[in-house]
């Protein structure tokens, strides 16, 4: 990483840090809209780069490891839910028609993006499984 006479390449050890430090699938989604905001700039291609947010619905995989399948698949066989860390980390959730709407709106406007979709209320995730348990508890 660098010439001789122990000297380093500072860019070079922040290409290094980008790619395997923390954070690497947030750092693949920023490189995936680079890549289509270039492909847009060379080619002049229509493009829409949308954000998609803690999508939750039917036909969802119960070992997928998001929070929504998690929680569900835990209170369906009255396991304890597993919260990671404190708790205290937020979540929006975002139903999937809803998700399918925001979309095809993206798709059929002017602005290219980035757009975040999903929902603008967020809970802890200490507070998601209350909203979850009692769905799955009534007849």
């Amino acid at each position: 990483m660098g010439g001789g006479g122990g000297r380093f390449d500072s860019d070079a050890l922040c290409v290094v840090c980008w790619l395997w430090g923390v954070g690497v699938v947030y750092r693949g989604k920023r490189l995936a809209e680079s890549l289509c905001f270039e492909y847009w700039r060379v080619h002049n291609v229509q493009i829409r780069v949308a954000r998609i947010f803690n999508t939750y619905g039917p036909r969802m995989l119960e070992n997928d490891g998001r929070v929504v399948s998690n929680f569900i698949v835990q209170a369906l066989t009255n396991q304890p839910i597993t919260i990671y860390g404190a708790g205290d980390q937020t979540r929006s959730f975002c139903y999937v028609d809803d998700m399918v709407r925001a979309l095809h709106a993206l798709m059929n406007g002017d602005e290219k993006g980035p757009i975040n979709l999903g929902n603008p209320m967020e809970y802890t995730v200490c507070r998601a499984p209350h909203s979850t348990s009692p769905c799955l508890m009534s007849d």
